[in-house]
């Protein structure tokens, strides 16, 4: 509960940091937000296109957003 709020205040900040974005994307991925994980995988890759992860994981994303509509 307070994990958000912190991250969320870190992108207000500096909006410019890409980790904040991927981080928001796993919490929204487990919590089947597939929309919102697939937005923040977006931002954080448009911030930081070498993320180790982000990139695996937004096509999974897309992929779990395709097959739930």
């Amino acid at each position: 509960a307070l994990v958000r709020p912190a991250r969320d205040e870190i992108s207000k900040l500096d909006p410019n940091l890409a980790f904040p974005y991927n981080y928001r994307a796993k919490i929204h991925m487990r919590k089947n937000e597939y929309a919102a994980a697939v937005a923040d995988y977006q931002k954080a890759l448009s911030l930081n296109p070498n993320l180790p992860d982000a990139r695996e994981e937004l096509t999974r994303a897309l992929a779990l957003l395709r097959a739930n509509r």
